[in-house]
């Protein structure tokens, strides 16, 4: 675990009960969530925002000023490029967004339908990247037309939206991971 620095606010944060296996690594001015599992050999770079119950498998490299949703899962001997969104899967060398972690959300207490309205609004989030690429979706795209009020509403106050606007230094270019189309 790394320190704060100075032109980073100097401060590394992790939340409670977060569970560290051998050789995770969390960098300088880095913000962890509640019940976050890293798994052996984790490595976050810096000023990385994680949200609570994110689970990481092993190996996993996450560049820095990357922001990870709640809920997300992170197969094992992914490198992290992009935001992902709230209760995403990744995977791969170069990760890309693979699914929904619906084990997760089942896990947080959403019903079936509360699981069918976010894979709905996954379904429109991917077809609105393939038809227009990322153009403006790093802003914010306006998902609000599918309202979510579900138990997992605290996280999602709409689908895959992310919970808190990046507001850090952008110098690396973060914007979303979408799914990669074959």
């Amino acid at each position: 675990m790394s320190a704060g620095t100075e032109d980073g606010g100097g401060l590394t944060e992790v939340g409670d009960r977060c569970f560290f296996m051998v050789g995770a690594h969390v960098a300088h001015d880095c913000k962890v969530g509640n019940q976050v599992v890293f798994a052996n050999n984790v490595l976050l770079a810096g000023h990385v925002h994680i949200g609570d119950h994110v689970v990481f498998g092993g190996g996993v490299a996450v560049r820095q000023f990357v922001r990870i949703g709640e809920g997300a899962m992170i197969v094992g001997l992914s490198g992290v490029r992009a935001d992902v969104i709230p209760y995403g899967m990744a995977h791969g060398p170069l990760a890309d967004l693979i699914g929904l972690n619906v084990v997760g959300m089942r896990r947080r207490g959403a019903s079936k339908a509360d699981i069918h309205r976010v894979r709905a609004a996954y379904q429109a989030h991917t077809l609105v990247q393939m038809l227009y690429g990322q153009m403006a979706l790093g802003q914010g795209w306006p998902i609000q037309s599918y309202p979510y009020t579900g138990p997992l509403a605290n996280v999602m106050p709409s689908p895959l939206q992310m919970t808190t606007p990046w507001t850090g230094d952008e110098r690396c270019g973060v914007g979303w991971m979408f799914p990669r189309w074959h």
